[in-house]
């Protein structure tokens, strides 16, 4: 049994919930859209919310391109095209629409400014997950060069968890580490053994942290006391992906740990979409040990 109903949530107005047996999430309309929340049934959100709007970006190369309309956070799940500019934190603070087809919950966002981009998200509720399908729509003349970046923000205090390759290619390398600018590969919050990495998120820390990698594995959890949110992805061999080859990158900072999943970069010409699908997953464990060990990681992972 599906429940569907229109709520006010917190400080995000007006929001679409939907309820299974076992867990929840709502989606905002005021904006976005965003999941700004996923739980399990009589647990807590398991992503971040920006209830005090830390997360904006309104600075004076912005407004040169988009007046005085600030780019919120928000928070939670939300949609953008990737490679990461200026011009991906075009607003998006206009109403959606939303509509029900049959089983799927469809949520169109406006045309976003300079971009000439839609952003659509289809949730599906299936065999206890929840498909996230995602599409972008060219509204523009201008072919846009551009992949699928679907980023989900975490709650605090939780752990990722990630797989290596494990392909052997002989002689040759099987993956690829993707480091940004900032990040330190020394930091304490990161662990890479040799057949798993983990990431945990820590409110003291407030050194961002970005990394990226070429995953033939194609799942991806964030685990948060007992729960575990598993992620599950397309990932296609010898594709053109963004950022030196990623189709996965996590993000953290001292609010929240992002988990990034990508497409492949392809070329949209006017009147055409690119789609990418997630599938969610909630996972419940009595006993979490270290997630600082190959031994450990596999035993969840």
């Amino acid at each position: 049994m599906i429940e569907v109903q229109k709520i006010i949530y917190k400080k995000f107005g007006n929001c679409i919930q939907i309820t299974t047996k076992t867990f929840c999430v709502i989606v905002t309309i005021d904006f976005g859209p965003r999941i700004i929340c996923f739980k399990p049934i009589n647990g807590n959100n398991l992503l971040f919310e920006d209830i005090h709007d830390n997360f904006k970006m309104n600075d004076k190369k912005h407004q040169k391109l988009f007046g005085h309309e600030t780019w919120h956070c928000y928070g939670g799940h939300r949609l953008w095209a990737s490679p990461e500019s200026i011009l991906t934190y075009a607003p998006d603070n206009q109403p959606v629409s939303f509509k029900q087809i049959e089983d799927e919950f469809i949520f169109i966002g406006h045309k976003l400014p300079i971009l000439n981009l839609q952003m659509t998200l289809i949730l599906k509720v299936q065999n206890n997950n929840l498909i996230v399908k995602q599409k972008i729509l060219n509204l523009g003349p201008k072919i846009i060069d551009a992949a699928v970046w679907s980023l989900t923000q975490f709650a605090a205090n939780g752990t990722a968890i990630f797989k290596f390759n494990n392909h052997n290619t002989g002689f040759l390398p099987n993956r690829k580490l993707i480091i940004w600018p900032y990040t330190n590969l020394n930091d304490p919050r990161l662990f890479l053994g040799d057949e798993y990495a983990s990431l945990k998120m820590d409110p003291k820390n407030n050194r961002p942290l970005k990394l990226g990698m070429d995953s033939r594995i194609g799942r991806v959890s964030y685990i948060l006391k007992n729960y575990q949110l598993i992620i599950n992805y397309p990932n296609l061999q010898n594709a053109n992906y963004p950022d030196f080859g990623c189709n996965l990158e996590t993000y953290t900072n001292n609010y929240f740990l992002e988990l990034e999943t990508l497409s492949p970069l392809c070329k949209l010409l006017q009147g055409k979409s690119m789609t990418h699908n997630e599938i969610w997953k909630i996972k419940t464990h009595t006993n979490i040990q270290n997630l600082r060990t190959d031994d450990n990681i596999k035993k969840i992972f």
